[in-house]
């Protein structure tokens, strides 16, 4: 395997690490904690509930903005070994403030009450988490 190879295994490692993390996080709190009811969606927003779903907000457009600037300042949709650290470091840096906001946002549900809103939110964070995978053009 070469030295491209390994780097593209690793982002893809870190990648499940980071979806499959928050998975079971998201998991084991709605086994050993409570039930997700969905019967509240339709309730009003209390500041707390507010302000995590702002988090989601804000994080996922900053997680695309920096993504973004981190690719252009690349200048290449190839992965080569001279760039590699520099992609390792964009990637980084969107799935971390994907899953922050996506543990915040289901740590506040689990605090806050039973209003899925805050629940549905964490998983589509993680949805968007597990889509972002590394994609280049050269392998």
């Amino acid at each position: 395997m070469t030295e491209l190879e390994l780097e593209k295994r690793g982002l893809i490692i870190l990648h499940a690490a980071f979806s499959i993390g928050v998975l079971l996080i998201i998991l084991l709190l709605h086994v050993f904690v409570k039930n997700i009811d969905f019967s509240t969606i339709g309730n009003d927003l209390l500041p707390l509930e507010f302000t995590a779903l702002t988090i989601a907000a804000i994080a996922l457009v900053l997680a695309n903005y920096f993504f973004k600037k981190k690719a252009t300042e690349i200048d290449s949709d190839e992965l080569t070994l001279e760039n590699a650290g520099e992609w390792r470091q964009a990637y980084i840096l969107k799935w971390a403030l994907l899953e922050g906001s996506c543990l915040i946002n289901t740590l506040f549900y689990f605090f806050v009450g039973n209003n899925a809103i805050l629940a549905i939110v964490a998983i589509l964070l993680l949805l968007l988490l597990y889509v972002s995978k590394p994609r280049f053009t050269n392998i």
